[in-house]
């Protein structure tokens, strides 16, 4: 729910679509005050929910992106072309050294690749 009403609000004043005065009209009685404010803020992921609370979680909006899906397509394609590069040299008694490559990779590509999405989805 990123566009909530009073984004959308605020938007179709900036294209023009509603005047100033419409929107104040339309938001008038409405009020935030600054401990209502703090306290959506203050509950976040740490504090513990009332037992019976729905708890919703969403992707942040940069996890939302195509890169993202497809920055973890690319991530999982090399894994398993590392993993499947290791499992075949093992099947016909591959060299040592290079099995340990494909082992390394496999194992770098898994941790770097999971590290970028966590950080790109948390972001």
């Amino acid at each position: 729910m990123r566009d909530d009403v009073v984004l959308e609000l605020l938007k179709q004043v900036k294209k023009g679509k509603v005047s100033v005065e419409d929107a104040r009209t339309a938001l008038e009685g409405v009020e935030l005050s600054e401990e209502n404010y703090l306290s959506a803020i203050d509950h976040g992921v740490f504090n513990d929910p009332v037992p019976g609370t729905v708890v919703r979680s969403s992707l942040s909006p940069a996890g939302d992106s195509i890169i993202v899906v497809l920055l973890g397509l690319w991530g999982i394609v090399w894994t398993l072309f590392w993993a499947g590069s290791l499992s075949y040299g093992l099947y016909n008694h591959w060299d040592q050294q290079l099995l340990s490559l494909f082992f390394s990779d496999d194992i770098n590509n898994a941790d770097n690749y999971g590290h970028c999405l966590s950080q790109i989805c948390n972001a």
